[in-house]
């Protein structure tokens, strides 16, 4: 456990309450038989998780949506944004609830968005791990980057042929890749639905009952509105299931 206090001085109050808070956190999973520390740093949160990263080679970072403000400023929203641009290894987003603590966590339905990119194709590992270890069923979700006709002022056949185009094209694509998992003892299923993609992933979120989503922080060039950190941020937001992200960095 990592917690970054923004001030300079070491020797505060903020410190102490922490480090009794963190403690007793730290307590609780050892009692429940899991290996737990817990260290403080001073200064920038995004800087300094990533120093600590580093140091200790850290294989994923987890943290919630939003946090403690103020003086003590904890994991945000923000916080989020900036590990997913300068970490390489996969952030962890938890939506936070106001009534307070989440049931225990349940990853039986995994939800896997792609574009057809290898950058969105380096959540295929992940996904193979998250549902071989938990889950009892993987969707491979795309969304068509083509305005359902109705939404659109040109020719709405013409729409309609381009959109089938795609759709098949995504289809065929988002097959094979469930082939290849199957042949690794998943169970797997092809969604294609949809135009923007917050929306589109919300919705299959609610209508198939998904546990966790998992997706990359930049897919095909040009399409940064589709695979993105800051899709994945809002996702958390509006659809209150935990996002499992795995940043791409620019070359």
């Amino acid at each position: 456990m990592l917690s970054v206090i923004k001030s300079n001085e070491e020797d505060t109050e903020v410190q102490i309450q922490m480090e009794a808070y963190l403690r007793k956190r730290v307590e609780n999973l050892q009692s429940a038989g899991i290996q737990a520390n817990y260290e403080i740093r001073f200064g920038s949160t995004s800087v300094k998780t990533g120093e600590f990263v580093q140091e200790r080679g850290i294989d994923l970072v987890a943290l919630t949506s939003s946090g403690w403000s103020g003086e003590w400023t904890w994991l945000s929203g923000g916080l989020s944004s900036k590990l997913v641009q300068i970490l390489d290894i996969p952030v962890f987003i938890v939506h936070v609830f106001k009534s307070g603590s989440s049931k225990s966590p349940h990853f039986g339905r995994i939800l896997i968005t792609l574009d057809g990119s290898s950058n969105s194709e380096q959540i295929l590992p992940y996904a193979q791990y998250f549902g071989n270890k938990f889950g009892h069923e993987v969707i491979l979700m795309g969304v068509p980057q083509v305005p359902e006709s109705r939404k659109y002022r040109s020719p709405s056949h013409i729409i309609r042929l381009i959109r089938k185009q795609v759709v098949t094209g995504m289809h065929n694509y988002l097959d094979s890749i469930a082939n290849h998992l199957k042949q690794k003892n998943l169970v797997v299923r092809v969604v294609v639905t949809g135009s923007q993609p917050v929306r589109a992933i919300v919705d299959v979120v609610k209508r198939e009952g998904i546990d966790v989503v998992m997706l990359t922080s930049k897919g095909r060039g040009g399409f940064n509105n589709l695979l993105t950190g800051q899709v994945a941020l809002q996702v958390v937001q509006q659809s209150e299931k935990p996002v499992l992200i795995v940043p791409i960095q620019s070359n």
